[in-house]
């Protein structure tokens, strides 16, 4: 008997240091906030007024910068056409699912406030939402955690409850502008600049952020907004993908959407691809090889361009090529200012070796004054140039609804 009795005491002792050791882990299953509440308390607003726009003078007078910086202006405004460099997700060998029970207990008392602007044709929109430290904490160790595999490591972004049904919040913040007249095809549009305004970042894990980590620190890499975007869409009731694949050598997510004229097909449909990491129109061109197709929604209503879609994609390819062009002929009339000043450094009228010019006599001042009318005809056509060109970059502005202006070039 007292044997028996021992026996039971250090199984009741054992069963206390597991459940101590556990404690945090069994607690989350059995409390915490029911993530319908997200829904409840969750609360975020759109508004929107009329942008003003800037004439190209008053544009010119902004922007213009000396001759010298011209091309490193130029190549600041290529790079925020460009997809960045971006982070391989990491991915764990060993896959659990058991998140689904994990609950976290969310303070709704003390919301942070972040907003986001965005323009789209003539308007200049804000959307503000509150959000809570606890759930941003949740998610942000959720993340780290194994869960949610059971449709891959990408895939698994996509299921936990509280960011699932945050996402469907900020659907009905979006679904909501139909009572301001706003068509469907025009909503999608909407949302994808405002996804394309969070600016874009890497988490400090390297790993890749579930949506409500992405809103509450504003920011986000190419898959944590195409996350968002395509759970948008999704609920608007498009058909949706997450696209994954190569793209110059680094891995890339984008959104997918079916379209009328798209980018690659998929199943016998028409895909136009989203980019997210930057203001560019949907079906926009992309070097991505797609090799994996999520299907966030694969049965839905097919997206018809309105404002920011293909025909706006090959008008800012044709002015980007125009931009190009210019560039080449200016550094044309780079090579021939170069020539022309050593031909006057060649005279007695200029020491291009002294720091001083002390010249006090010049024989050569005929040949001299000849080559400084060249130089500065060539000094006139460059400036002309330099007009084209932020002719077309005002233009770019302007197709892009003035998204440019918000972020840095």
């Amino acid at each position: 008997m007292e044997k028996n009795l021992r026996y039971l005491l250090i199984a009741i002792g054992v069963f206390l240091v597991f459940i101590c050791f556990f404690w945090s882990e069994i607690s989350d299953l059995w409390t915490g906030t029911n993530p319908d509440e997200v829904l409840n308390y969750d609360y975020g607003l759109i508004t929107y007024n009329s942008k003003i726009e800037l004439s190209f003078e008053e544009y010119y007078n902004l922007v213009v910068p000396d001759s010298e910086e011209f091309i490193e202006e130029y190549e600041d405004f290529r790079f925020a056409l460009e997809i960045p460099e971006l982070e391989t997700i990491i991915l764990e060998e060993e896959y659990l699912d058991y998140c689904e029970s994990k609950k976290v207990e969310i303070n709704f008392s003390n919301p942070k406030y972040n907003d986001f602007e965005f323009n789209y044709e003539d308007n200049k929109f804000n959307y503000k939402i509150n959000l809570y430290n606890d759930l941003y904490y949740f998610s942000d160790n959720l993340k780290e955690q194994d869960c949610y595999y059971k449709y891959g490591a990408y895939g698994r972004f996509f299921e936990d409850p509280y960011n699932t049904n945050f996402i469907q919040l900020i659907s009905e913040d979006f679904i909501s502008l139909r009572e301001k007249g706003f068509s469907d095809n025009e909503i999608v549009e909407i949302a994808t600049l405002f996804v394309q305004s969070i600016p874009y970042g890497t988490d400090y894990t390297e790993i890749n952020r579930f949506p409500y980590e992405t809103l509450y620190e504003k920011e986000g890499n190419c898959y944590d907004k195409s996350i968002i975007l395509a759970g948008i869409l999704s609920n608007l009731g498009y058909e949706v993908y997450a696209l994954l694949g190569d793209s110059e050598e680094e891995y890339h997510a984008i959104v997918g959407i079916a379209c009328a004229e798209g980018n690659t097909i998929y199943n016998g449909k028409n895909i136009c691809f989203i980019e997210t990491t930057v203001f560019y129109p949907i079906a926009s061109k992309s070097d991505i090889k797609v090799d994996e197709f999520i299907e966030v929604s694969p049965e839905g209503k097919m997206y018809q361009e309105v404002r920011y879609g293909k025909s706006l994609a090959n008008k800012i390819d044709d002015k980007v090529r125009e931009a190009e062009e210019i560039i080449l002929e200016m550094d044309t009339l780079d090579v021939k200012l170069l020539e022309i000043e050593e031909e006057m450094c060649e005279t007695d009228c200029l020491d291009c070796e002294s720091e001083v010019d002390d010249i006090k006599y010049c024989d050569d001042a005929y040949e001299y004054n000849q080559l400084s009318r060249r130089y500065n005809d060539i000094i006139e056509d460059y400036n002309v140039l330099i007009d084209y060109y932020y002719e077309i970059y005002y233009d770019l502005e302007k197709d892009l609804f003035w998204n440019l202006e918000l972020i840095e070039r």
